[in-house]
């Protein structure tokens, strides 16, 4: 299905249990159509879980659900600030 975005946001946080989609399928649908938005992914799993790893992850950044605000907070301040990808310090 094709991903409408009308306004093209600085970052997207996308979560990964979408349903009935899985988040992470969207991403390229999002790079199509915003190629200049970063993409965040906010979850309660392990980037493991979903056997990604910081090489195969087609977003910019990961996070816990857990990881509390100061960590978003961080998250969207770095990957504004940079083209570094942000994963969250509990990522293990």
């Amino acid at each position: 299905f094709p991903v409408t975005i009308e306004r093209h946001p600085d970052i997207l946080v996308l979560g990964v249990n979408l349903p009935p989609y899985n988040g992470l399928h969207l991403i390229p649908e999002v790079r199509k159509a915003s190629p200049h938005t970063k993409i965040l992914i906010l979850s309660m799993h392990q980037p493991s879980d979903y056997n990604l790893t910081e090489d195969t992850l087609e977003a910019d950044g990961y996070i816990l659900k857990t990881s509390g605000k100061e960590v978003l907070i961080q998250a969207i301040a770095t990957l504004v600030g940079s083209d570094e990808p942000y994963f969250c310090p509990d990522i293990q």
